[in-house]
Parts: structure tokens; C-alpha cells; sequence
């Protein structure tokens, strides 16, 4: 079942194949997130944002499109309902096996869809083959070996022009390899809390050194150029190669309520949206906006923008309490000694996503990442878990 929500399947009204998966087996899951913490009140919430987004559509004036309707509110309820497959998965099998399962229904569901020839690695091999290596029973919870499989895919992303992908990599491996060998004496909120000070200064870090080694061109000038001109275009790397924050920016001054799960952008909302864009210094008015961000709904290209403009501000609510999640719960992960290098990965790369990807390729990541850094309510200490070494 794990396996089979990675697997995209084409449903009627472009509903998601893996929520329906999710609901089939929800009686018996659903029981599972009331033994984790956090893990009920997300759920709850996923509800909530779902019913949101469908009564901000009944209620615009703007043009609707039903299977943009039901594909959108499936994707919002999807968060809870696979939050909820993968805590069943993990009680019962581990979270290793659960994520080795995850990761082969990723690389079957490349036969289905297909792969992305713009950047075979970066787009389609990258995310599958990461967590598949990472929780190979011989490799998973184990320092070194997870250490030079980070340090291979690291270089893997490089070669192949996948600078984010690599900095959650780099960030891994450093955390990794620095993970104490016992719980620190501090409480365990001051403790954690003071690891995810550190885990920000290793991503900084992480950053700062890969924006020096890309600028001096030691990773190659074809990489070296490209980021020079998003560093000239918004100021920085993040506004540059992101202006869709702009459009997110702008659309939410403009309607800070949200617009609907099924409403259409309007010739004014993409007005909006390129100005806002503009304002970065990128140059709106070449078809990319038209047709990917706007060209059925709405697109900006980041979690929580798209949860917000969706279902209004309790959209924009579940995307921040998942990051108040992943950031307690690694940082308690790492504090403890116990976070094992998929862990790590999926809650860097999930922070990012509510950041800066779209919802559609992270709507199955996300919850799994949750999933992964969840805790059980009946242990006050966080535990290794009972399958952590094969």
C-alpha cells in the first residue's frame, strides 16, 4: 500500500489515485494518529483547509473548474489521509521499511509518467533513488555508510545542475556525521530546541559554501553563470531563481482570504501576479507565467503560498504547523542521537518545499516526512525505533 501512493494513476476528475488508495485502508490506519504526536491535529486540519477551499470556490464570482476543484481539495486531504497511511506503515513494519517501500513505488511510477528529459536526474531519478539508497538495510541508521552515500549523491546532483537537491544532501551529511552518541542532559524542549539553532547554522553554512564554490566556478561556468544572473535578476539566489514569491506576495496582499481549491486566475489576478514579479526584476511576459502558473489555476511554485491561495488562511496554517513540525521534530531527532540520514533529508527537503516547490510534487513527500519524524505520546524520550538496524 506504501509502494502504491507513490504510483500516479490518471482517475476521472483528476481525483488523486493515492488519496483513494488512503481511504481504502483509512479504518484500519486512522487509529494510528492519535498514537503519535502532533499527528491528529494535522490531520484535523488537512480536513479543514479541504472544506475551506471548497467554500471559498462556492463562494467566488471568479470562473470555476470542478475536476481543478476535486484534484485541489483531494490533494489537501490527501496530507492527512496518507499522514495516516504511512504512521500505520511505520507501527507495524519500521519507519526503514516504510521508506524503502515509499521509494520503490517512486522509481515504478516513473514507467507510469514517465521520465522528465530536461534533467533526467534532477526531475525524475534524484528523489527515488535518495531514499532507496538511504534505507538499504545495510546502510540505513549506520553512520559511515550513510555518510558516503550522501557524499556520492551530493556529487551526483552537482554533476547533474541540482543545486537544492545537493545543499539538503551536504546538510544531511554534515548532521550525520556530528550526531552525538547519547542524549544531551539539557530538558529535552531546551535541547531540541538549541539543535534546531544549530541545524539553521548548518543549512547557512551549507549555503553560503555552496553559493562561494558555484560563483568561483568550481562546479562549472555553465552553473556559475546561471546563478550570477539570478543573483543580478532578485538580489539573491532564493529571489532570483524564485520569483513566483513575488506573484505569491502580491496575489495574497491583494486577497489575504484565499481565492478557492477550484477558482480560475482571472486576467487581473495574473496582472497582479506578474507585477508583483516585475518587482523582483524578472521579466513576467514570457509564456511561463500564462501558461504553467496560471494556465489552470493557480501555481506560485511553494507549499504554502499554493495552501494559502487555495484555502485561505487555515491553508496557510497547515503548511506552518508542518514546519513547526519537521523543525521539532529533526531537532529533537538530532538532539537525541537517533536521526537517522532519510529522516534529515525528507525534513530539509519538505522545509524547502513549503518554501519553494509546488504542491503537486509534494502533497505524497510531505506526509511521509511527517511520518518519519513522528513520535509516539506514550514515550517522554524519543526512542530509537524497534527496526532502526536491520
Amino acid at each position: 500500500m506504501v509502494a502504491g501512493t507513490a504510483i500516479r494513476f490518471r482517475l476521472p476528475l483528476d481525483l488523486p489515485s493515492n488519496l483513494i488508495m488512503g481511504i481504502v485502508v483509512l479504518p484500519m490506519a486512522a487509529k494510528y494518529l492519535f498514537q503519535y504526536r502532533w499527528a491528529p491535529s494535522f490531520a484535523v486540519l488537512s480536513v479543514v483547509a479541504a472544506v475551506a477551499g471548497a467554500l471559498l470556490t462556492f463562494a467566488s464570482m471568479g470562473e470555476v473548474s470542478t475536476p481543478l476543484l476535486v484534484a485541489q481539495s483531494g490533494r489537501i486531504l490527501g496530507l492527512g489521509v496518507l499522514l495516516a497511511v504511512f504512521l500505520w506503515a511505520k507501527a507495524l513494519a519500521g519507519t526503514r521499511r516504510t521508506v524503502f517501500a515509499f521509494a520503490l513505488g517512486s522509481i515504478v511510477n516513473v514507467a507510469f509518467v514517465g521520465a522528465n528529459d530536461a534533467n533526467l536526474w534532477k526531475f525524475t531519478l534524484a528523489a527515488p533513488l535518495t531514499l532507496l539508497l538511504l534505507s538499504l538495510p545495510r546502510v540505513y541508521g549506520r553512520r559511515f555508510p550513510q555518510a558516503l552515500v550522501l557524499a556520492a549523491l551530493a556529487g551526483a546532483s552537482l554533476a547533474f545542475d541540482s543545486r537544492s537537491l545537493a545543499g539538503f544532501l551536504v546538510v544531511a551529511l554534515a548532521l550525520t556525521l556530528t550526531l552525538p552518541s547519547s542524549r544531551s542532559e539539557l530538558p529535552r524542549s531546551r535541547g531540541s530546541w538549541l539543535t534546531a539553532v544549530r541545524i539553521a547554522l548548518v543549512v547557512l553554512g551549507a549555503y553560503l559554501l555552496l553559493q562561494a564554490a558555484i560563483l568561483e566556478g568550481m562546479l562549472g561556468d555553465e552553473i556559475r553563470d546561471r546563478t550570477q544572473a539570478q543573483i543580478q535578476t532578485g538580489g539573491s539566489v532564493l529571489t532570483g531563481g524564485r520569483p513566483e514569491v513575488g506573484a505569491s506576495v502580491a496575489l495574497l496582499t491583494a486577497n489575504p482570504w484565499g481565492f478557492g481549491a477550484g477558482v480560475l486566475a482571472s486576467p487581473q489576478d495574473i496582472l497582479v501576479a506578474k507585477t508583483g514579479m516585475a518587482a523582483l526584476g524578472y521579466d513576467p511576459n514570457n509564456g511561463y507565467v500564462e501558461n504553467y502558473m496560471f494556465g489552470l489555476g493557480f501555481e506560485v511554485h511553494s507549499v504554502l503560498g499554493n495552501l494559502w491561495i487555495l484555502a485561505g488562511p487555515i491553508g496557510a496554517l497547515l503548511a506552518l504547523f508542518a514546519a513547526v513540525w519537521l523543525i521539532r521534530g529533526i531537532a529533537d531527532e538530532v538532539s537525541s542521537g537517533v536521526a537517522s540520514a532519510v529522516a534529515i533529508y525528507l525534513a530539509t527537503r519538505s522545509l524547502w518545499d513549503i518554501g519553494f516547490s509546488p504542491l503537486f510534487t509534494s502533497a505524497t513527500l510531505l506526509p511521509l516526512a511527517l511520518a518519519v519524524i513522528a513520535t509516539t505520546r506514550v514515550s517522554k524520550r524519543r526512542q530509537p525505533d524497534p527496526l532502526y538496524y536491520p
